[in-house]
């Protein structure tokens, strides 16, 4: 563009001596038009294509999911299409979140006690927790809390047991059984 100015310039110069015919000087000003105006079309373009990627990301950013807590995503609860609610109570084809979020520093397993055992279990108490899917593996846990109630169908009550320490391999819904360190009661 810088050039076709100079060109148009140095054209109109010659002109007013003689020394270019009129048909030069109108190409020269013809192609410096035409190159202002293709540059400015190229700079109007990538305005509207600034615009566009400012509204994609817009559009992404609004589609994010986040979360109050890092974890894992252990249930996919809305399919495609589906019209889903910030809140309960939505209606029979309404769901109320896209996924369920597992926070997995709170993997708890709740065992279930013989009702006459409740004296020897405490809270703190160390247990041994034995995944039905590693059974040659056990797991050091402590008693968080016994449940105050009790199942008279099964004579039994449910005790809150952790994790002293976390492992990867201990996912959400495992079966397992627990012990209870009888010793330390």
């Amino acid at each position: 563009m810088v050039e076709a100015e100079a060109q148009n310039q140095r054209a109109d110069r010659l002109a007013q001596t003689g020394a270019v015919s009129a048909a030069s000087l109108d190409a020269a000003v013809s192609r410096d038009r035409l190159l202002t105006a293709q540059y400015n079309a190229a700079t109007a373009d990538a305005r509207v294509a600034q615009t566009a990627v400012a509204r994609q990301s817009e559009f992404v950013e609004r589609h994010i999911i986040r979360a109050p807590f890092a974890g894992v995503i252990i249930a996919k609860n809305a399919q495609a299409g589906e019209i889903l609610s910030p809140a309960a109570g939505g209606g029979e084809f309404t769901r109320t979140g896209v996924a369920t979020l597992m926070y997995m520093a709170s993997l708890r397993w709740r065992s279930m006690s013989m009702r006459g055992q409740i004296a020897d279990i405490k809270q703190g108490q160390s247990a041994k927790i034995v995944l039905d899917a590693y059974p040659d593996w056990q797991i050091a846990g402590e008693v968080i809390a016994i449940i105050p109630t009790a199942n008279r169908d099964r004579a039994t009550i449910q005790v809150r047991v952790g994790f002293k320490e976390r492992d990867a391999r201990v996912l959400p819904q495992m079966a397992a059984k627990v012990t209870f360190d009888r010793s330390a009661s």
